[in-house]
């Protein structure tokens, strides 16, 4: 559970943690989402609406084009600009407003691709899933 998510910057599947303020940013479900990858278009693309995707009509996760996985001494020194440094507003956000993102974007294996994208579209719905934070908090109170 957590705030982990794929990528694939530096070898072909790697999981990442971001320790800023974006560890709290929230599903942007239904195309309310105002955060995003630089070279995404994350709002009016076919991945746009995550709680709408139909994840068999598209058959690969966006993130999943990335480059392969070599040794780049570059790439390996500067993983946390090339993980979390391409992002930027994709709407106006006001002071105290919630930042959402496109949580599809987060998805980068092609195997997991229609699990994925399930579970994401059940959080949309409001259903509490086991292999989330809220599941696993849920849990450790009826302990």
């Amino acid at each position: 559970y957590g705030y982990g998510f794929q990528r694939k910057s530096v070898v072909s599947y790697e999981y990442y943690v971001d320790t800023s303020i974006l560890t709290f940013i929230n599903h942007g479900c239904n195309g309310t989402n105002n955060f995003g990858e630089r070279h995404f278009n994350t709002i009016d693309s076919m991945y746009g609406n995550e709680a709408q995707l139909d994840p068999n009509a598209v058959g690969v996760p966006p993130s999943s084009a990335s480059r392969g996985s070599i040794f780049n001494p570059l790439a390996d020194r500067n993983c946390l600009l090339f993980v979390a440094g391409n992002y930027e507003a994709k709407r106006v956000i006001s002071s105290g407003n919630e930042l959402y993102q496109n949580y599809i974007y987060f998805i980068t294996d092609p195997s997991a691709w229609v699990e994925e994208v399930m579970s994401i579209k059940a959080q949309c719905n409001g259903e509490i899933l086991s292999n989330t934070v809220k599941g696993a908090e849920l849990r450790a109170r009826k302990k």
